[in-house]
């Protein structure tokens, strides 16, 4: 009993206090895939992309290979851009993300897919769980299940929403 009321608490310190329990002093995104079938947030293992640290093929990842949905958490100033891509090597073919943080408050996404389909969407600060930011979505199936390639920066966005 006294196990599970500690793993209920650190849940609820946890989602209360995002900014403070993730702050991080540079950007950085942090990504770890959930199990569906229990969808807490704080029971995977984090596998933290340093900015400016271009992955092109994600099975360093231990849990890569895992049948589970990503989540993402992405700290950094106004205007920080990730690109995470369901292909090796920022290949398009197999869907990607494109996020944009608009404040300073960590972006949360426990779902990868949940965006309109091929064109910017904007999503303002939802309560105390995640700062605000535009996402660009090309959807792909299973996507959440299979990103594969991580891209930092303005610079390097897909040519399809480069434009």
């Amino acid at each position: 009993m006294k196990k599970h009321l500690l793993i209920l608490a650190a849940f609820f310190y946890f989602m209360g206090v995002p900014s403070l329990a993730f702050t991080s002093p540079s950007p950085e995104l942090k990504i770890w895939k959930v199990d569906p079938f229990t969808r807490c947030p704080i029971c995977g293992e984090y596998f933290t992309i340093g900015e400016g640290q271009n992955l092109g093929n994600l099975e360093i990842y231990e849990a890569y290979f895992q049948d589970n949905q990503y989540n993402l958490n992405f700290f950094g100033p106004i205007g920080t851009t990730i690109t995470l891509f369901g292909e090796k090597e920022f290949a398009t073919g197999a869907g990607f993300l494109t996020v944009i943080k608009t404040d300073d408050n960590p972006v949360h996404i426990n779902d990868l897919e949940n965006f309109p389909a091929n064109h910017w969407t904007d999503i303002s600060k939802a309560g105390r769980i995640s700062g605000s930011y535009r996402a660009y979505y090309h959807p792909s199936q299973n996507f959440g299940k299979w990103v594969s390639s991580v891209k930092w920066g303005n610079s390097e966005l897909p040519e399809a929403i480069a434009k």
